[in-house]
């Protein structure tokens, strides 16, 4: 069982929501949701407030616990009847060892001792650090470096598409597929369109495919990761562009340059850097319908048509209230501004989406 699993079973045991743990920790319900989906991980004083909560060690709260069982022992021969004793032989007496020969011994076991409690020591050291720390700096790779989950995934068994039972459960990215349930389809949506900033996808089509235009992809690269920049918040590096880009468009950049009223492009150091700004207040998405078609290799094809809302109150996250009043189909105090139709598939190793596909089509004169 890893940190996800843990923390997700810990929650539902003090039957806490994810909102509920959130304001326990001064984090966002997104950034826990992240956690248990294994998209990303605490920082290192947040690590130590769970392992505190929880009872346990940062060391065992980080550790997979999921191990094969020990192999069984041989069974013991049968008793041989014992031998007659001989009689017996008179022994020297036992010679003391010298006194170089006893500095010698205490020599190797302070060596060994002092050996031990240095490992130990790196082992918990690299456990209780972050992780994922490179993630959020500019001089490294981007959330490609999480570690993929041990236990095989499933694909969604929703209609049309007839797939093999799969005996695993499925992943946390996908809840509600294999129900049918509309109303669970559209409470993930949500979500999913908070956690992945639909709001500044760039458009492209399947017969198009994805640009290589950097520029295209700043301001979503920023947004989806805005909780964890900590002190380099409104920098990136070159290498953290390509590498999130590959990781969710299966294409990398092919060309960098500063981005009018956006970004400036250091071509030296590569480093981007954002002008003063801020970023758009979150829309709400309504999840319409969802259609499944067979993709290569036999990985699922997911269409998603949806409307997308603003609300009328300026607000960095979303109202619950509204969502609620949104899937009942009371939208009153939310406007709709677009129609979107996103593609994708689901990366069953590391749990992202990876996009094919995004067009929106306004409703109104004013893009939002």
């Amino acid at each position: 069982m890893g940190f996800p699993q843990k923390l997700q079973e810990y929650r539902q045991r003090e039957k806490l929501s994810q909102e509920a743990l959130a304001a326990r920790l001064g984090v966002s319900r997104q950034s826990v949701s992240k956690w248990e989906q294994g998209l990303s991980f605490p920082e290192t004083e947040k690590l130590i407030e769970l392992s505190s909560m929880m009872g346990v060690t940062i060391d065992s709260l980080l550790k997979d616990d999921t191990q094969a069982p020990p192999p069984e022992e041989p069974a013991a021969p049968p008793e041989t009847p014992p031998a007659p004793a001989e009689p017996e032989q008179p022994q020297p007496p036992a010679q003391e060892p010298s006194a170089g020969k006893r500095w010698e011994k205490w020599l190797a076991i302070g060596l060994i001792v002092l050996l031990a409690a240095v490992a130990i020591w790196q082992v918990s050291r690299k456990s209780a650090s972050d992780p994922y720390e490179s993630l959020w700096t500019t001089e490294t790779a981007p959330e490609t470096t999480l570690p993929a989950q041990t236990e095989p995934e499933p694909q969604p068994t929703t209609t049309p598409i007839e797939t093999e039972p799969v005996e695993t459960e499925p992943p946390e990215t996908e809840p509600g597929f294999d129900t049918g349930n509309l109303r669970d389809i559209q409470e993930w949506f949500f979500d999913f369109a908070v956690d992945y900033r639909l709001d500044y996808m760039p458009q492209f089509t399947l017969e198009e495919g994805p640009t290589k235009d950097s520029g295209e992809y700043l301001y979503w690269a920023f947004a989806i990761n805005l909780d964890n920049w900590g002190e380099d918040k409104g920098k990136m590096s070159r290498d953290y562009v390509e590498e999130t880009v590959l990781m969710y468009f299966s294409v990398i950049p092919e060309q960098h340059r500063s981005h009018i009223k956006s970004w400036d492009y250091d071509a030296d150091s590569q480093i981007y850097t954002a002008y003063p700004g801020s970023l758009k207040d979150l829309s709400y998405y309504l999840l319409n319908s969802i259609e499944i078609s067979a993709g290569t290799y036999g990985a699922s094809v997911y269409t998603v048509h949806a409307t997308r809302y603003d609300s009328h109150y300026r607000t960095d996250s979303l109202d619950e209230n509204l969502i609620l009043a949104l899937t009942e189909g009371n939208a009153a105090e939310l406007t709709p501004v677009s129609e979107v139709t996103l593609t994708f598939t689901l990366d069953h190793v590391f749990h992202r989406p990876v996009f094919q596909a995004f067009t929106e089509e306004f409703l109104t004169d004013t893009v939002s």
